[in-house]
């Protein structure tokens, strides 16, 4: 309720902040203006004086209104208006935009997961939260029909979830974020990968560790790291049941999956 409350606050704050923007004089002419000259200018110009009128105070959901065109496109103006001169001159001169922003959105990606890597070596911080996950999974902490992985068998999994993570680096896959204030069961859930007829288990685990993995780090030297760690910490894996307990549990496990719907592929 008082989530519900605040966001009520806050949308009517942005409304009022917009209504004042739109009762200036100014902000009037200027969108006026840009609606009127809007096929004639090029995609600089329109994003130029889109940035002009967010700078005096219009959102773009008021903008979106005021001009007539959708919220997705004033986005994509403003951002290609703050593109260095060079790539500016690029789409002025006919050059594609959508390829222009897509490379400005790799080099985004590698410069923030250099940076990532860099903070790693410093705090060690993002490789022992991977490492957290790697060990929770093998313990089987979110996965109550799933049996831990034993502490025997450790280091020959966490080598099969690297194989997979290296086919993943080298295939460029990407997954879809999954925020982390669903917690780490949505995250599990979501990762999980179709079982696979005549799969051994150990490889189907491997690829789902791999997955979540993929989706928290996806920078080699953090889950190199991470595995690394997690291989130190692998005598606290395995709880305190005996060997025959471990396995029958699996065998329980292998006997209710073809009970289960098949998992849809993410």
């Amino acid at each position: 309720m008082t989530h519900q409350r605040r966001k009520r606050k806050k949308t009517r704050v942005n409304d009022t902040a917009q209504a004042r923007a739109l009762a200036s004089l100014k902000v009037v002419l200027l969108s006026r203006a840009l609606r009127t000259q809007w096929k004639s200018l090029d995609k600089i110009e329109r994003g130029e004086r889109l940035r002009v009128l967010a700078g005096l105070g219009c959102s773009t959901r008021g903008l979106e209104h005021a001009l007539g065109q959708s919220a997705t496109s004033i986005r994509r103006h403003i951002e290609l208006a703050c593109l260095p001169p060079g790539f500016r001159d690029a789409i002025k001169a006919g050059a594609s935009a959508k390829k222009i922003l897509a490379r400005k959105a790799v080099a985004n990606r590698a410069r923030q997961s250099l940076k990532r890597v860099l903070a790693d070596e410093d705090t060690g911080n993002l490789s022992d939260e991977v490492a957290d996950l790697i060990t929770r999974f093998c313990r089987a902490e979110e996965q109550p029909l799933e049996t831990p992985v034993l502490k025997t068998e450790i280091s020959r999994f966490l080598g099969s979830v690297a194989a997979y993570l290296s086919t993943f680096e080298v295939s460029g896959r990407r997954f879809p974020r999954i925020p982390k204030r669903l917690g780490i069961t949505a995250l599990f859930k979501a990762t999980c990968p179709e079982v696979v007829a005549d799969q051994f288990w150990m490889e189907h685990q491997a690829e789902w560790l791999a997955n979540i993995i993929w989706i928290r780090s996806p920078e080699r030297p953090i889950w190199e790291r991470a595995i690394q760690k997690a291989k130190a910490l692998a005598k606290t894996s395995e709880p305190d049941k005996s060997i025959a307990d471990l396995y029958a549990e699996r065998e329980l496990r292998l006997s209710l999956r073809h009970l289960s719907p098949a998992r849809r592929r993410y």
